[in-house]
Protein backbone atom coordinates (compact mmCIF):
# COMPACT_ATOMS: atom_id res chain seq x y z
CA UNK A 1 0.00 0.00 0.00
CA UNK A 2 1.48 3.34 -1.09
CA UNK A 3 0.23 5.23 1.95
CA UNK A 4 1.99 2.92 4.39
CA UNK A 5 5.21 2.95 2.37
CA UNK A 6 5.28 6.75 2.57
CA UNK A 7 4.58 6.68 6.31
CA UNK A 8 7.34 4.12 6.82
CA UNK A 9 9.80 6.38 4.98
CA UNK A 10 8.77 9.33 7.15
CA UNK A 11 9.47 7.30 10.31
CA UNK A 12 12.63 5.73 8.93
CA UNK A 13 11.22 2.22 9.33
CA UNK A 14 12.05 -0.44 6.75
CA UNK A 15 10.16 -3.61 5.91
CA UNK A 16 13.00 -5.58 7.55
CA UNK A 17 12.01 -4.08 10.92
CA UNK A 18 8.80 -6.18 10.76
CA UNK A 19 6.57 -3.55 12.41
CA UNK A 20 2.79 -3.75 12.05
CA UNK A 21 0.94 -1.02 10.17
CA UNK A 22 -1.37 -0.48 13.14
CA UNK A 23 1.60 0.21 15.41
CA UNK A 24 3.06 2.73 12.97
CA UNK A 25 -0.28 4.55 12.70
CA UNK A 26 -0.56 4.71 16.51
CA UNK A 27 3.00 6.01 16.77
CA UNK A 28 2.25 8.81 14.30
CA UNK A 29 -1.09 9.58 16.01
CA UNK A 30 -3.04 9.01 12.79
CA UNK A 31 -6.62 8.06 13.60
CA UNK A 32 -8.43 8.64 10.31
CA UNK A 33 -7.98 6.53 7.23
CA UNK A 34 -6.83 8.79 4.39
CA UNK A 35 -8.22 6.54 1.65
CA UNK A 36 -11.63 6.41 3.34
CA UNK A 37 -11.61 10.19 3.73
CA UNK A 38 -10.92 10.65 0.02
CA UNK A 39 -13.75 8.28 -0.88
CA UNK A 40 -16.19 10.24 1.28
CA UNK A 41 -15.10 13.54 -0.22
CA UNK A 42 -15.40 12.12 -3.74
CA UNK A 43 -18.94 11.01 -3.05
CA UNK A 44 -19.75 14.41 -1.58
CA UNK A 45 -18.48 16.12 -4.73
CA UNK A 46 -20.42 13.64 -6.89
CA UNK A 47 -23.62 14.61 -5.08
CA UNK A 48 -22.78 18.30 -5.55
CA UNK A 49 -22.24 17.87 -9.30
CA UNK A 50 -25.31 15.65 -9.65
CA UNK A 51 -27.54 18.41 -8.24
CA UNK A 52 -26.21 20.98 -10.75
CA UNK A 53 -28.20 22.10 -13.75
CA UNK A 54 -27.86 20.07 -16.94
CA UNK A 55 -26.20 22.96 -18.79
CA UNK A 56 -23.21 23.10 -16.41
CA UNK A 57 -19.91 21.72 -17.71
CA UNK A 58 -19.01 19.52 -14.70
CA UNK A 59 -22.32 17.67 -14.97
CA UNK A 60 -22.03 17.29 -18.75
CA UNK A 61 -18.52 15.87 -18.36
CA UNK A 62 -19.55 13.56 -15.53
CA UNK A 63 -22.29 11.96 -17.59
CA UNK A 64 -20.42 12.17 -20.90
CA UNK A 65 -22.95 14.39 -22.68
CA UNK A 66 -20.90 16.81 -24.75
CA UNK A 67 -22.06 18.50 -27.92
CA UNK A 68 -20.07 18.87 -31.11
CA UNK A 69 -17.63 16.45 -32.66
CA UNK A 70 -13.97 16.12 -33.44
CA UNK A 71 -12.76 15.76 -36.98
CA UNK A 72 -11.36 12.43 -38.05
CA UNK A 73 -7.66 11.89 -38.57
CA UNK A 74 -4.52 13.80 -37.75
CA UNK A 75 -4.86 17.49 -36.86
CA UNK A 76 -3.85 20.00 -39.55
CA UNK A 77 -0.57 21.84 -39.12
CA UNK A 78 -1.07 25.40 -37.99
CA UNK A 79 1.68 27.94 -38.30
CA UNK A 80 1.66 30.97 -36.08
Amino acid sequence: MFKMSVLRKICGITKKDRRKNVDILKELLIETDIVGLLKVRGLTYFGHVNRMGNERFPKMLLHGHTHGHRSRGRPKKKWL
